[in-house]
């Protein structure tokens, strides 16, 4: 098992409180996804695309989670923080496509590396919609945000 999903969380009732439970899911869930990783490549185990995909997935939540929850504590309130961190996250919904060059094709080193990026770019765009989702959900369910205010915001997102 690589580790619980990363794109389940927990509900918010109270935003301070439910904040902390947000970041403290993500933490656990990126510290097993990594945890597995740095053993698969102590034990010089086989890596799979897979495990690749959950433990930079699950770094990315956690990296993201535990942005806002600093932000929100101390600096901007919690619903600013959220509607901050929701446009900068949602710059990570698009990405370009790496251009290969023939004189690339030719080297397996530039196209792997072509490729990683790419993969890279779709691991980041599928974290970036799994933490909007999941922090319009929190801001829904804290009442920080009306259901109607949501549905605009996730269909220009989209």
């Amino acid at each position: 098992m690589i580790g619980p999903h990363v794109s389940t969380g927990p509900s918010w009732g109270e935003p301070g409180a439910c904040l902390s439970k947000a970041v403290q899911h993500h933490r656990a869930t990126a510290e097993t996804a990594v945890a597995s990783l740095t053993m698969r490549l102590h034990d010089g185990q086989r890596l799979c695309a897979e495990h690749l995909y959950e433990g930079l997935h699950a770094h990315l939540s956690r990296s993201w989670w535990r942005r806002l929850a600093q932000y929100g504590e101390q600096h901007l309130g919690i619903a600013r923080a959220m509607a901050k961190f929701s446009f900068w996250v949602g710059s990570y919904l698009t990405h370009d496509s790496p251009a290969i060059t023939p004189k690339d094709a030719a080297s397996e080193k530039a196209l792997a590396l072509a490729h990683l990026d790419y993969a890279l770019a779709l691991i980041r765009c599928a974290a970036a919609r799994d933490f909007l989702h999941l922090a319009e959900k929190a801001a829904e369910d804290a009442g920080l945000l009306s259901k109607a205010e949501a549905a605009p915001e996730t269909e220009q997102g989209a």
